[in-house]
């Protein structure tokens, strides 16, 4: 449970199609990959690298606007494609175009690779055995 636990997809999954497809390197994962440390997160075991926490909190302070961008990306295509619109790549780019208008166009190819990423990515959701691991490269 927890933000859009009704998600086809979790909604941290949803974000690595959605940063993976369209490069944000500022994103949810990609905050990750440098060091940021969300609350919802726990540290399990080791040592964490010198000033991590005060590293984190600046990563997410100087990139907060990226995060809010990719947060509204994934939002707006998640829904999009759960709401079964005929055509998908127009929907997503108006809906792109009222929400984050400085974004400016994605391609209609590269909507599509996105839903049918998606849909595999969800049908490998769905077929996954309690206790298994699905793993995605980066």
């Amino acid at each position: 449970q927890g933000v859009a636990h009704a998600f086809a997809i979790p909604h941290d999954l949803a974000h690595y199609l959605v940063e993976k497809s369209l490069n944000i390197e500022h994103g949810f994962w990609g905050l990750i990959g440098r060091g940021a440390v969300f609350p919802t997160m726990r540290y399990l075991d080791g040592r964490r690298k010198p000033k991590a926490a005060e590293r984190s909190r600046q990563l997410m302070k100087t990139h907060a606007r990226d995060l809010v961008e990719a947060e509204v990306m994934v939002r707006i295509i998640n829904d999009t494609f759960e709401q079964g619109y005929r055509d998908m790549p127009l929907a997503i780019a108006r809906r792109i175009t009222e929400r984050l208008p400085d974004w400016g166009k994605i391609d209609r190819q590269t909507i599509m690779a996105i839903h049918t990423n998606y849909k595999k990515l969800k049908s490998d959701w769905v077929r996954l055995p309690p206790q298994a691991v699905l793993t995605q490269d980066w």
